[in-house]
Parts: structure tokens; C-alpha cells; sequence
């Protein structure tokens, strides 16, 4: 019983990195596309977004770049 439990467990863990590997490729895709960048940092998901040269927007840029407006409508469209 405690064998049949353990395989079950095994097999569930695998199953369930194998959806997290495939759902963070589509995350990628989604982020490239919208000119974001995407990458891991202790275990979370950080999301940031990219000028039209593929550089980092930071926080100091938005405020002081014409283009906010741009960047609200970027950070408030929804994610799929």
C-alpha cells in the first residue's frame, strides 16, 4: 500500500513540473510578445516590462518618459 501511495506521488510530482515547464513557455511567449521580460527569482514569476530597444523599463524611467500613458495600457492588459 505505502509503495502504491509513493509511485502515486511520484508520478503526480512529475506530471505536475511537467505542466508548470509547459506553462511557463507559454508565459514566455506571451511576455515576448508583448515586450515583456520573464524570469524566475526565488520561486516567483517577475514580469518586466521592455522598451522599444528591448531594455528594462524601470520605475524612474515611466515617471519621467512621455510615453506613460504607453506603459499603463501595457502593464493593464490582461494576461490570457
Amino acid at each position: 500500500m505505502a509503495s502504491l501511495l509513493m509511485a502515486q506521488s511520484q508520478r503526480i510530482g512529475s506530471a505536475s513540473k511537467a505542466q508548470e515547464g509547459h506553462s511557463y513557455l507559454e508565459l514566455s511567449a506571451y511576455a515576448k510578445a508583448h515586450r515583456f521580460a520573464l524570469m524566475r527569482d526565488e520561486g516567483r514569476m517577475v514580469f518586466t516590462l521592455k522598451d522599444a530597444q528591448g531594455e528594462p523599463v524601470t520605475a524612474a524611467t515611466i515617471r519621467t518618459s512621455a510615453k506613460i500613458g504607453w506603459a499603463k495600457r501595457r502593464l493593464q492588459t490582461p494576461f490570457i
